[in-house]
């Protein structure tokens, strides 16, 4: 009796567990910082090499890219959510940002097939965040921003710009996620 009574307690609590999972946690959209594609402007030519290295998990800015210079990735976002689902998403980082000469924007846009409309659903900078020597993983969470994910009349893509104003500094991003945030 004691036996079937534990075998009872413990199939209740992994119901009750699995009850109470939130499924925001259940779709979310990851990328390695590599994964990306660079920007006709970023990529390499005929006359002048990628400023930006792709190794490893790691898209890094580098340190002979020209000052002021915008260097863009961008990254697909495909369809693990659902068809039809409203949150509020997260955008997550990691990212290096080694001084204030440096910088790493994170953008989730959305556009639209049908009308051409482009938006703007989350957004990160580096700048938000002090500057350090070490990757380091934010996060951006806006209740502003409800995002109706519909794949069938719009796309979705990150966009990631690295720049760098003096010789100093170091950017990178190493990985990129979104979810729903969770207030």
């Amino acid at each position: 009796m004691k036996l079937l009574h534990t075998w009872t307690r413990r199939l209740a609590a992994t119901l009750l567990a699995a009850g109470l999972s939130p499924m925001a946690h259940a779709y979310y959209w990851t990328s390695a910082g590599s994964t990306g594609t660079l920007d006709e402007t970023t990529a390499a030519t005929d006359v002048l090499p990628s400023q930006v290295t792709m190794s490893g998990p790691y898209a890094t800015l580098k340190s002979t890219a020209t000052l002021n210079g915008l260097y863009v990735i961008r990254y697909n976002v495909t369809d693990v959510f659902d068809k039809h689902y409203t949150f509020t998403p997260t955008l997550e980082m990691r990212f290096l940002d080694s001084s204030d000469t440096t910088r790493v924007q994170a953008v989730l846009r959305a556009y639209n097939t049908a009308t051409g409309v482009l938006r703007t659903v989350a957004s990160l900078d580096s700048n938000s965040f002090p500057a350090s020597g070490a990757y380091q993983t934010q996060i951006s969470c806006s209740t502003a921003n409800q995002w109706f994910n519909d794949f069938l009349k719009e796309v979705y893509y990150v966009e990631v710009t690295m720049s760098r104003s003096a010789t100093t500094g170091s950017a990178s991003v190493a990985s990129l996620r979104i979810d729903e945030c969770v207030w």
